[in-house]
């Protein structure tokens, strides 16, 4: 920010040719104020901070529900989104390997497209197993319900994934932890 203060305006003398008036200019120049709003409010660190404790927690308690069912399951800790192809939770029965992707919500969850070509993508990449024994799946923990829906490696295949996938805490959901791919 420039402060300009003037003083007065000179005379010119009467023996020396008429100027022009002339004015004298002090200037101050101060810092620029910052006029951004902080990046974060301290308000707005502690929400997001209970928002992410939300996902950890369903994570958590999604490997503890899986190990109760006999899967192997580890959480993996990642946390920020990123563009290596690592899902929340990774889990294995007998030849079955799973990659899931969790949120938390209340009546809802939308999983983008990016998420699920993720789980995919560490499936094929990085699981040295036939695709029939690799499993892709989404995981809604709506209040105190689960909801999974696989997805097909079909439709990544022929890139047909649709921009989001929903769970509705009415929806069925097509994968069952107890019933589903049982020691072969």
């Amino acid at each position: 920010m420039v402060t300009v203060r003037t003083f007065g305006i000179q005379k010119h003398h009467p023996n020396t040719l008429p100027q022009l008036p002339v004015q004298y200019f002090f200037i101050t120049v101060t810092p620029k104020e910052n006029k951004r709003r902080p990046a974060l409010k301290e308000v707005d660190k502690i929400a997001l901070r209970r928002w992410r404790k939300r996902g950890f927690y369903s994570e958590t308690v999604l490997v503890k529900l899986l190990q109760k069912h006999g899967y192997h399951a580890v959480r993996i800790p990642v946390s920020n989104p990123s563009l290596s192809p690592l899902p929340d939770i990774m889990a294995r029965k007998g030849p079955h390997s799973f990659a899931f992707e969790v949120k938390n919500a209340t009546y809802y969850a939308y999983f983008p497209k990016s998420q699920i070509d993720k789980l995919f993508r560490f499936l094929n990449e990085l699981i040295p197993s036939d695709q029939q024994y690799k499993h892709a799946l989404i995981g809604a923990h709506l209040g105190k319900k689960w909801t999974f829906k696989e997805i097909s490696w079909a439709d990544w295949e022929k890139d047909k994934l649709p921009d989001k996938v929903r769970i509705l805490k009415r929806d069925r959901g097509n994968f069952n932890l107890e019933k589903s791919y049982c020691a072969d």
